[in-house]
This record gives structure tokens, C-alpha cells and sequence, in this order.
């Protein structure tokens, strides 16, 4: 077990509602367990968006499971997509990565990718905001 992934864990796990997590590999099995009584709830997407309404009108690219978040490629150099991009729905604009899985970022519909809302490499949980995203209509 990498004390990297543990020490990100709970980095991320302090920042949210959660009490209690399991973490198992291999034959290592980690409980982390949080004192909750005064923990504020974390913001959500609606709050972030409201909070930043001059900067981010619109939606957002968020992560469909936890993982360390990606948006380049490890097997490639440049990233998958650059800010102002077009996209398309379900194209591939990130990864997520847990372990050896890796799993795609997909975007939500037909658009434009605005700036990443978490840094290369960061532990983030699912639903959150990773990217600002402008729909365009058809």
C-alpha cells in the first residue's frame, strides 16, 4: 500500500461529511475514521457556481467516480483536451485514475470545455466539479 494514496485520502476525506473509510489492497486493509460533529457541510456545485457567478455561468464536467484526476493521458504528452476546446458529448477530456484503473472523463453534451477546477494528480471525489463546461445548443 502506498502512503501517498493514504496521506491523499485523507487530505480529500477532510474536506467532506464522510466519517468513515475503508481502504483495502493487497493483504493491507486501512479504516480512517473522522470526527464529524462540527465538520461544515462541503459546498456543492450550485454553491461553488453561485459563489463564483461573474467567473463560471453555465455547468460543469464532473468526476463520475473518486480517483486522482488526470487530464493527460499517462502514455501521452499533451493533454487530452486544452481550455476553449470544442467538444463533442462523451468525449473523452480527462481521466480518473485509482490504482491501475483508469477510467474516462467523458463530456456531458456537445460544447466547450472551460479551465480545470482541480490540478493534475489531485484526489477528487465523485461529483465534483472538474472542469467548467459551456453547453451550446443544437
Amino acid at each position: 500500500m502506498n502512503a501517498l494514496i493514504i496521506e491523499a485520502l485523507v487530505r480529500r476525506l477532510e474536506r467532506t461529511s464522510v466519517a468513515e473509510c475503508e481502504y483495502e489492497s493487497c493483504s493491507v486493509r486501512v479504516t480512517l475514521k473522522f470526527d464529524r460533529q462540527a465538520l461544515p457541510k462541503p459546498p456543492s456545485v450550485e454553491s461553488l457556481s453561485n459563489a463564483n457567478s461573474g467567473q463560471m455561468q453555465g455547468s460543469f464536467v464532473c468526476a463520475p467516480r473518486a480517483g486522482f484526476f488526470y487530464i493527460t493521458h499517462p502514455l501521452e504528452s499533451q493533454p487530452l483536451v486544452a481550455v476553449g476546446d470544442a467538444v463533442k458529448k462523451n468525449q473523452h477530456v480527462a481521466c480518473l485514475m485509482i490504482g491501475e484503473l483508469m477510467s474516462p472523463v467523458l463530456a456531458p453534451a456537445d460544447g466547450v470545455l472551460g479551465a480545470p477546477l482541480a490540478a493534475q494528480g489531485a484526489l477528487v471525489g465523485y461529483g465534483d466539479a472538474l472542469f467548467s463546461f459551456e453547453p451550446v445548443s443544437s
